[in-house]
């Protein structure tokens, strides 16, 4: 197999240029014209040349090796797949390869100590408990392993996040209704210590003030997190429903939508007829309920891509990472439409 020497020789330049070009670091080097970078690739695919990234990597004294942290199988959040999508296209185009690690019954310390053990370059983590935050910035920070935080989580300002912008997707959702001439506008949610949850009630709450309007006397809806619609559940949205004659509802999230709308199928309250609905998440199967669900859409790609981007500038640069808001669109089917 050819090695950087044998190119090096084939193409007339010194070694360190053939490294350059073939790590991608003459990206950052405008000394390497763009005719010499073209020269070394193509004597490196006629030399069918094969780059050992592990033993470079271990040069550097690191690997090239970014880990995952999160639930990949939850029922009803496919949405995962569109995140690691835009994480592993990131890390595709730059070099670097992608670790996953389940939190789905496996200890977090176990984990962490994996992170450490295999001498991972950085970490993206997504929705950890505040006792699992703790955990990972106590094992990272020691061993100066650079974390992102994917999506609204704790973490106490020690790591940088990119998140969707939750509170100003409920205010899209109030207007959208407002917008319809719907006045009594209520919210349902789930008892939950994920703060995106607290958020998108606040934008709920903002949404209204900014319109003018006032919450229902009865204050939030609430479903218990059970996938299933329990009794518990059908006598919640009845006693909501009779006290409060709400014309719509904004779910914090799609699967809460879906199962309001199983409640106003059995009740046979009319959607959009009767009562509007709007989910948060777009996930895959919103589109698919009975009528298809107007919601709150998530740049899940996108927010994948700018954590992996923002990691590597702590990897490679050591460059200090803010958090960032990516913004997100409302998405209007047919859960919704004009007061009656």
């Amino acid at each position: 197999m050819a090695n950087m020497k044998d190119i090096a020789v084939a193409a007339g330049v010194s070694q360190s240029t053939v490294s350059f070009v073939l790590s991608g670091r003459y990206q950052k080097d405008l000394k390497i014209s763009p005719e010499v970078v073209q020269k070394v690739k193509d004597v490196a695919a006629k030399l069918h040349y094969r780059r050992n990234a592990v033993a470079s990597a271990m040069q550097q004294g690191r690997t090239n090796i970014v880990g995952f942290i999160g639930n990949f199988g939850e029922v009803g959040h496919s949405y995962v797949l569109r995140l690691l999508n835009g994480v592993s296209k990131a890390l595709q185009n730059r070099g670097y390869l992608l670790k996953m690690f389940s939190l789905d019954g496996f200890d977090f310390a176990d984990i962490c100590r994996l992170c450490v053990e295999q001498q991972l370059c950085g970490v993206i983590t997504r929705f950890l408990s505040q006792e699992q935050d703790a955990l990972l910035r106590q094992e990272m920070s020691t061993y100066n392993i650079p974390v992102i935080m994917l999506g609204n989580s704790f973490s106490d300002g020690w790591c940088a996040k990119v998140v969707s912008d939750d509170v100003a997707g409920s205010i899209l959702a109030v207007d959208h209704l407002v917008s319809l001439g719907h006045q009594r506008i209520g919210f349902l949610t789930q008892r939950s210590n994920w703060c995106a949850f607290d958020m998108r009630a606040e934008g709920y709450s903002k949404g209204l003030a900014k319109n003018k309007l006032s919450a229902p006397s009865s204050d939030f809806l609430y479903f218990d997190q059970d996938l299933k619609m329990t009794e518990d559940d059908y006598l919640g949205v009845d006693d909501y429903y009779q006290n409060y004659h709400p014309t719509a509802l904004i779910c914090a999230s799609d699967i809460l939508a879906m199962k309001l709308l199983i409640w106003a199928h059995k009740r046979k309250i009319g959607v959009p007829e009767k009562l509007s609905v709007v989910g948060f998440g777009n996930i895959d199967n919103s589109i698919l309920t009975s009528p298809p669900l107007t919601t709150i859409a998530h740049p899940y790609e996108a927010m994948g891509q700018r954590s992996v981007e923002k990691l590597l500038e702590l990897v490679e640069h050591k460059t200090r990472q803010k958090d960032e808001l990516l913004p997100v669109e409302l998405v209007i089917r047919e859960t919704t439409a004009s007061c009656c």
